[in-house]
C-alpha cells in the first residue's frame, strides 16, 4: 500500500497490511497502529506516534523513518524470530516510548537512529535489541552536530552479547 498525501497524514484505527506499507506526507500522525512486514514513513516535517500508538514491522521486519522531527511515546516494534531492522533518520528525535528489534527465538536485530541536532531520550524510554542467541545492534549517531541526551535505557542482552554505539558532538548520559 502506497498512500502520498499533499495534506497530513493521520492515522487513528488499525491498518495492518500484508506486504509493503509507505507513507509519505508534510506531516505523519499515529495514534492507532500500523503494521505490515516492511514499513517506510516519510515527511518533512513533524512524525508524531502518540503515547499507546503501535508501528510493528512483523515477523523481524524493516521499519524505515525519514523525518524533521521525531517524537514518540508510542511502540516501534521490528521483533520477530530473528529480530528485524529500525531506521530512523531524523534532525531532532525524542523517545518517551518503546524501540525494540528483538528476537523471541533467534538473533536480536539492529535499531539505528541518525540525527542532526537533538537527540532526547527521558528514563521512561527504550530501545533494545535482545536476542533468545545473540544480542542485536544499537546505534545512535548525531554525526559532528548533534547533541544526545539519555537517561533512558539501551538494551542489547543475549546469551552472547550486542554491539551500543553512542556517537555525537555533546554526549550526556545519566543512569543509562
Amino acid at each position: 500500500v502506497r498512500a502520498k498525501s499533499g495534506g497530513p497524514f493521520d492515522w487513528h484505527g488499525v491498518l495492518d497490511v500484508d506486504g509493503s506499507l509507505e507513507v509519505s506526507a508534510p506531516k505523519v500522525a499515529v495514534s492507532g497502529t500500523l503494521s505490515a512486514m516492511h514499513i517506510e514513513l516519510s515527511t518533512s516535517g513533524l512524525l508524531h506516534v502518540e503515547n499507546g500508538a503501535k508501528i510493528i514491522a512483523r515477523d523481524g521486519g524493516n521499519l524505515a523513518i525519514r523525518c524533521g522531527v521525531f517524537v514518540s511515546g508510542g511502540n516501534l516494534s521490528a521483533d520477530g524470530p530473528r529480530g528485524g531492522r529500525i531506521a530512523i533518520n531524523s534532525r531532532n528525535f525524542q523517545n518517551h516510548g518503546f524501540v525494540h528489534a528483538d528476537g523471541t527465538v533467534d538473533d536480536g536485530g539492529e535499531v539505528e537512529i541518525r540525527f542532526s541536532d537533538q537527540f532526547i531520550q527521558p528514563s521512561i524510554g527504550q530501545v533494545s535489541v535482545n536476542g533468545q542467541l545473540n544480542a542485536g545492534r544499537i546505534e545512535i549517531s548525531g554525526g559532528e552536530t548533534g547533541s544526545l541526551f539519555n537517561s533512558g535505557a539501551f538494551l542489547a542482552t543475549g546469551n552472547f552479547g550486542g554491539i551500543i554505539r553512542v556517537q555525537g558532538q555533546n554526549l550526556k548520559l545519566y543512569g543509562a
